[in-house]
């Protein structure tokens, strides 16, 4: 609960019947501890980030009766065992980590933030009243089946302590990131309830996050869920809108033919649509679709939706267009300008769930489109605002050679997320059976490559792909457990390719994996080939110039690389880590390639091609 969420501008204003009582000093916020506040963020420690306690209380104090005000006391230690709250054996746990980050959280509430926590408690009880208990914790414990058990200890040591009754003052506990390294937990949080009958479990599912934390959205969603858990305990009928939110590159939605494309570093995904010259338009309603750019999204719920649109409209005579939703007239929209890239509210409509079209079109000359945001919340995007629905990609890939697997030409069923990978950046998840990626590629001659994909699973069933060339299919390559969802490894198969330019598919038949890239390297005919052996991975081998070291057993924290005549061309100290990736620019030939640490030394023997 302690909260890593990027605080917006959107989270900056709160209504003053939501309340925090201070847990810590915070000089720079000019907080004491022990006094309400109105609760802005960061609601736990000073320099914490947004949590599920913001938008819980945000969401109840906005469907609560006005004479209501809302109360949280956040005390909470992020990485730490369930038992560092138990009254009993807390000393065993203050110190789970040795490493300051951790320390330093344990001491600022005296190493027993149980006893502090329980300590704001008794005095909130002297101006309100205690109506529930919100939980979010598990990673620390992932895997330990005991942990309902010691979650019980905690509520229940909790409740005689302060003389309240379970059936009044209810447990909700919240699920850890789906797709992070902690996901293992989920399934053992859902028991909860079986363990403790007044306990409640929060679903996390579908909220973006990367290998541990979500993000700003997924922590307000979050804490909307535990506020749609809580009203009906405190006997209100309200219904809780969730947050939908569409996002559109403009470049990659259905675009006329009367568009230009124009590149722009800085416009989201390095693009933006202008209007050709000759199509000024400010008298009548388009009638040409090659004119209208098109956005499809599906409503969830019965509401009313904000359309924004990030545009560059630099003169009073260059920022206006024509838009409608679904079957609606068109409506001319005026005084859109704006020096700069800048999201500017377009219009609002009032839909029902189900399939819906926004058209945008033509109004006068120069104005720039780079982005589309409908949400069922007015909250104005930041920067270049969320990954979007689907992001298109012309690149055409040359092979031999790597490919991010996020840089489609096109996709059906795919969601883009950080991964945990080493190197950061997307990767793709949410991956379905029947999902499709597409890529097109440039083959330099007929042969056959060596294709390696990395992908993260912590399924049983691994994952599938089947390789379509043009739609003909030349390969298939499966994938492992890896043990977690952002646990990655490379997986190899030899596949055919034809010399020449192609649509180069990717098509999933069994799904439950993420997928970070892929390469095709020609596959070798010199005797020396990629090492796969003793935990220790080094590929392409031959290589054109780009090398891949996995290692998950030899930690190494030295490379040198050594040519057929005892000269050292390539020497470089490394951090010990699972999986490096460099390119030593080196003449093509034959190498020697050391690994070594204080003690061991792994020779080698490589090809620059």
């Amino acid at each position: 609960m302690e909260g890593q969420g990027a605080i917006e501008t959107q989270d900056r204003t709160v209504n003053s019947r939501f309340k925090v009582l201070q847990s810590l000093d915070c000089s720079d916020t000019g907080r004491k501890a022990g006094t309400w506040y109105s609760a802005l963020p960061p609601l736990c420690q000073c320099t914490t980030g947004l949590s599920p306690a913001d938008y819980f209380g945000r969401t109840l104090v906005k469907y609560l009766p006005d004479s209501i005000t809302v109360g949280v006391i956040n005390v909470a230690v992020g990485g730490c065992d369930i038992r560092l709250f138990d009254k009993d054996v807390y000393q065993n746990y203050d110190s789970t980590f040795n490493e300051e980050w951790y320390l330093s959280k344990v001491r600022m509430y005296n190493w027993n933030p149980r006893k502090h926590l329980m300590d704001l408690v008794r005095l909130a009880q002297k101006d309100g009243v205690i109506k529930g208990i919100l939980l979010h914790q598990g990673e620390a414990n992932t895997g330990n089946t005991q942990w309902p058990n010691y979650v019980k200890k905690v509520y229940n040591d909790m409740l005689n302590e302060l003389s309240l009754n379970a059936d009044s003052v209810p447990l909700l506990s919240g699920e850890v990131v789906y797709t992070g390294v902690y996901s293992a937990m989920n399934p053992i949080i859902r028991t909860l309830p079986k363990t403790i009958p007044t306990a409640h479990v929060i679903s996390a599912e579908g909220l973006v996050g990367d290998w541990a934390h979500f993000s700003s959205a997924g922590y307000r969603t979050l804490g909307m869920r535990y506020a749609a858990a809580m009203l009906p305990l405190l006997g209100s009928k309200a219904k809780v809108l969730e947050p939908e939110a569409y996002n559109f590159e403009a470049e990659c939605s259905t675009v006329g033919g009367n568009w230009n494309e124009i590149h722009d570093v800085n416009a989201s995904n390095t693009s933006y649509l202008t209007i050709k010259p000759g199509y000024n338009n400010t008298t009548e309603a388009p009638t040409d679709s090659t004119n209208v750019v098109y956005f499809d999204f599906t409503a969830k719920s019965d509401t009313t939706f904000f359309v924004y649109a990030r545009l560059n409209c630099p003169t009073a005579t260059s920022d206006s267009y024509w838009v409608k939703m679904n079957e609606g007239p068109f409506e001319y929209v005026d005084n859109l300008t704006t020096s700069v890239w800048k999201w500017l509210k377009l219009k609002r409509y009032t839909l029902k769930a189900g399939n819906h079209t926004f058209a945008i079109a033509n109004g006068e000359q120069g104005a720039k489109l780079d982005k589309l945001f409908i949400s069922n919340y007015d909250n104005v995007p930041a920067g270049m605002g969320d990954a979007a629905i689907r992001i298109c990609n012309n690149t055409v890939y040359k092979v031999p050679g790597k490919i991010e697997a996020e840089l489609f030409l096109d996709q059906n069923g795919i969601v883009t997320e950080n991964t945990g990978d080493t190197g950061g950046g997307l990767s793709i998840g949410y991956i379905d059976a029947n999902d499709w990626l597409e890529y097109a590629i440039d083959v330099a001659s007929d042969t056959v490559y060596n294709a390696t994909f990395r992908c993260a699973s912590p399924n049983s069933t691994g994952g599938a792909v089947s390789i379509l060339l043009d739609n003909v299919k030349v390969g298939t390559i499966s994938f492992t457990n890896t043990g977690a969802w952002q646990t990655y490894k490379s997986f190899s198969k030899d596949i055919p390719l034809k010399v020449g330019k192609h649509i180069l598919k990717l098509l999933v038949t069994t799904g439950g994996f993420n997928f970070n890239w892929f390469m095709f390297e020609k596959k070798n005919v010199s005797g020396i080939k990629d090492i796969n052996e003793g935990g220790l991975f080094v590929f392409p081998n031959p290589t054109t110039g780009l090398l891949n070291i996995e290692s998950n057993a030899f930690q190494y924290n030295t490379i040198d690389i050594i040519d057929c005549t005892g000269k050292t061309v390539y020497s470089k100290n490394v951090d010990p880590a699972k999986f490096i990736s460099f390119n030593p620019y080196l003449q093509k030939g034959l190498y020697f390639l050391f690994l070594s640490n204080n003690t061991q030394t792994q020779q080698l023997k490589i090809i620059i091609d």
